[in-house]
């Protein structure tokens, strides 16, 4: 029976700490677990903008890949007594193939994201001067950017104040019919 403090530590650590240390078990356990956080960041999206979501869906895959690899060097640590020159060769072919999903899935798809934010701050931004420029655009079309400012985290004090009034209105037309 474990005490206390010893099931205390299996939570803290995890459950990859059960199945042994650099064990093929413990790989087999941590690719079963990063598949399974891939397949729930996929189906949940939990996070606001689109981009995040891909962000950390491709974040996701690199460390899916990362333990797939790790697994099937493991695997060919055991055939090195036959072929030690064919073993060192998929080597080197597993660590082209590590290097170059890591910067394809990571750093490229976190500038991806970065300046697809960014582009949609400049837009919202530049349809802001625009419309405070004088350019006159319909009620319906001032709260459409108020919320997509808002969404942005780019709203001011009168966007807000904007949208505090429009959605009272809305609140008071849904409470009469009620």
């Amino acid at each position: 029976m474990l005490a206390k403090s010893q099931v205390r530590k299996l939570l803290l650590v995890g459950m990859l700490v059960v199945a042994g240390r650099g064990s093929v078990a413990q790989l087999f356990a941590a690719l079963c677990i990063s598949f399974g956080c891939f397949a729930l960041q996929v189906h949940l999206t939990p996070y606001k903008h689109w981009e995040d979501n891909v962000l950390k869906m491709a974040i996701e895959l690199q460390i899916f890949l990362t333990v797939t690899v790790a697994l099937v060097l493991k695997c060919l640590q055991f055939q090195t007594e036959a072929t030690d020159a064919r073993v060192d060769a998929d080597i080197d072919v597993y660590d082209f193939v590590l290097i170059f999903s890591f910067f394809l899935l990571v750093p490229a798809t976190f500038v991806w994201a970065v300046c697809a934010k960014r582009s949609m701050m400049l837009n919202s931004i530049q349809e802001d001067l625009s419309q405070s420029s004088g350019v006159t655009t319909g009620d319906t079309a001032s709260k459409r950017r108020a919320i997509r400012l808002l969404h942005l985290g780019l709203s001011s004090n009168d966007d807000l104040r904007e949208l505090a009034e429009y959605f009272g209105r809305l609140d008071a037309m849904v409470n009469r019919w009620t």
